[in-house]
């Protein structure tokens, strides 16, 4: 009986640790705080190794602006300000030994951000820290052929992770299925997204 009471903590602390993890993972970039050691690749082919710092926390807002990082070579560099639109990647390994990528996405005709990658496929998933509303995170989808992003959750209900869901994955009826019966809701974005990506329908 204690053999498999031990058994059970352990497994609940490693599923707790992996949850924990992927959530350090997604709140490690503040935006206007500099972060060291940063790979920043351009479109046009260059590489720039150094410090960088993000701007304005992305949102659907048809106010927000493109988004603007600051680099410098080290902390006595003059910053350069680098817009979102001419950026492919940026890297860097956080406090916590996990390797972080952010890509530039197209959201709108003349919007790019730099979004954090969490998965990649024929559905490529992105995520944000909102710093405004009621949601934590902000997530967007983009299939490949497709040249602009769709957010898939919002403040408001028009735009709600379920209904978003219904149109960007209805092509995978198990899917669909398991999204409409409420089995996978916005916090199993990721399995959702990976779920989709494997389906063979």
């Amino acid at each position: 009986m204690k053999k498999r009471q031990i058994m059970f903590y352990i497994i609940t602390l490693l599923s707790l640790n992996s949850i924990i993890s992927q959530e350090i993972i997604k709140h490690e970039t503040m935006y206007n705080t500099w972060i060291e050691n940063g790979t920043i690749i351009l479109k046009k082919g260059d590489t720039l190794k150094g410090l960088f710092k993000l701007y304005l926390a992305p949102g659907p807002s048809s106010f927000s602006s493109n988004q603007i990082l600051s680099y410098k070579e080290n902390k006595k560099s003059k910053k350069r300000k680098i817009k979102a639109i001419d950026i492919d990647e940026v890297s860097f390994v956080n406090s916590k030994s996990n390797n972080v990528i952010y890509n530039s996405v197209r959201v709108s005709d003349k919007r790019y951000f730099l979004l954090q990658s969490l998965v990649k496929g024929k559905c490529s998933l992105y995520t944000a820290y909102s710093h405004f509303g009621m949601i934590p995170y902000y997530y967007y989808t983009i299939k490949e052929g497709d040249s602009i992003a769709t957010i898939m959750n919002s403040n408001g209900p028009l735009r709600s992770f379920r209904k978003q869901s219904l149109i960007v994955f209805q092509s995978c009826g198990s899917l669909i299925e398991l999204i409409k019966e409420k089995k996978l809701r916005e916090q199993d974005i990721i399995e959702v997204v990976t779920r989709y990506n494997s389906c063979k329908e």
